[in-house]
């Protein structure tokens, strides 16, 4: 596999879990506990997981990304 295609790839599965988060968010009251979101200890991961985090707290359910 190309690396181009390895990263269109990756984008692709994390585009996939935004939405699915999103969906699962948009079903939640907003008094529910936070959203954790995980995230392997690499860079790639530890970025794509603050992505979500804000993109769930802006659209207004509760998430935090712990670190470490």
């Amino acid at each position: 596999m190309t690396r181009l295609r390895a990263s269109v790839q990756r984008l692709a599965h994390a585009a996939a879990l935004v939405l699915a988060l999103l969906a699962c968010a948009a079903t939640q009251s907003s008094a529910a506990a936070p959203v954790v979101v995980a995230s392997k200890p690499c860079t790639e991961s530890h970025i794509l997981a603050e992505l979500v985090r804000e993109v769930l707290v802006a659209s207004g359910t509760p998430a935090i990304h712990p670190r470490g």
